[in-house]
């Protein structure tokens, strides 16, 4: 994952369904190392040993089926540093993610494990459903409007008792749902070339009172683990998610990193909507904004927040009316100190 972060801390990656890498662990801390694991990671008893190495490098095999494991490597100072797979390996959501591990200007880091941005959760499997399960996710907010819903209801499971909150997202008369109606059916007048950038700004300009509703529910410990998701989880989970980090005082060049981590991550959804659409002598053309997460859009974004605003946190404060002890306690249940 061409995450930049991989060029300062350890990181892990995936190098097929069963192998982890655990890389640079020389970035930060001194060998030798002594690696733990944890499916959960929120208390100390919950890490268990795994090894001891001098090398930079160290790889783990046969990786629990439909669980995601959290890595935290300790030197002999006892300096810790705790890294997650930022994706969330499913077989029917591909651009699942962690939103910890961003370091912040003050020192800090987002916890892992509590926030995750996602894509549409109708193409989730039983065994994702699994996994969903061992994530502890306690709240799913669902961006997606009553159309989208009704073509592509989410997966659930019997007896789940995860707790689901619609908050639809729409900017202007344009979704993917529409877009794609129109498309197959060879009509409708399609939107100016910079309407993406327009709809960004309109996350601001629009949808206060969502962003109101989404942050009070993150501020209330009960309802993490917490995932937001849309259709193609780049838009509007994109624009939470810089809103969110933003707030968390996350640097504007790891937030637009994380944003365009979804074009990575989406690629072969893509390729798949795109070969479906060429099958049918339609033209993909028109439906290229709708399939990749735009550069430029999430850069007026944030260019418009600290504009108009200063900051995320002024922009809830005023524009959606929170209150500052609600957004310092979001920062306090997802921000600890970074130990590097």
């Amino acid at each position: 994952m061409a995450d930049r972060l991989k060029n300062l801390y350890p990181y892990a990656i995936r190098t097929d369904k069963n192998t982890l890498i655990l890389k640079q662990l020389s970035k930060c801390i001194k060998p030798p190392f002594r690696i733990y694991k944890s499916e959960t990671g929120i208390t100390e008893s919950d890490w268990v040993f795994v090894a001891e190495t001098w090398d930079g490098e160290y790889e783990l095999t046969e990786l629990p089926p439909f669980r995601r494991v959290l890595f935290q490597v300790r030197d002999s100072g006892n300096r810790i540093y705790t890294f997650g797979e930022r994706k969330i390996h499913f077989e029917g959501a591909a651009n699942f993610r962690d939103l910890g591990g961003y370091h912040n200007k003050e020192g800090k880091v987002t916890r892992w494990g509590l926030v995750y941005r996602a894509d549409g959760l109708f193409r989730m499997t039983e065994n994702d459903n699994r996994l969903l399960q061992n994530l502890s996710i306690q709240t799913i907010i669902d961006f997606r409007t009553e159309k989208e819903i009704e073509k592509s209801p989410d997966l659930r499971s019997k007896g789940s008792k995860i707790r689901r909150i619609h908050l639809p997202v729409k900017s202007g008369e344009f979704d993917f749902a529409t877009a794609m109606d129109l498309l197959l059916k060879g009509e409708g007048d399609w939107p100016a070339s910079d309407f993406m950038v327009k709809n960004y700004e309109s996350y601001l300009d629009r949808c206060q009172t969502t962003w109101r509703e989404v942050f009070s529910l993150i501020s209330d410990e009960n309802n993490l683990p917490l995932v937001f998701h849309c259709t193609g989880g780049k838009d509007r989970s994109g624009a939470c998610a810089a809103l969110l980090l933003s707030l968390l005082g996350i640097t504007e060049g790891q937030i637009i990193e994380d944003h365009q981590l979804s074009n990575e991550c989406i690629a072969p959804v893509i390729d798949n909507i795109r070969a479906r659409l060429d099958s049918q002598n339609l033209d993909t053309k028109k439906l290229e904004p709708f399939l990749t997460a735009p550069l430029n859009a999430i850069q007026q974004f944030l260019f418009r927040l600290t504009s108009d605003y200063g900051d995320a946190f002024q922009y809830l404060l005023k524009a959606a009316d929170m209150e500052p002890s609600v957004l310092e306690r979001i920062r306090h249940l997802l921000l600890e100190p970074s130990s590097i």
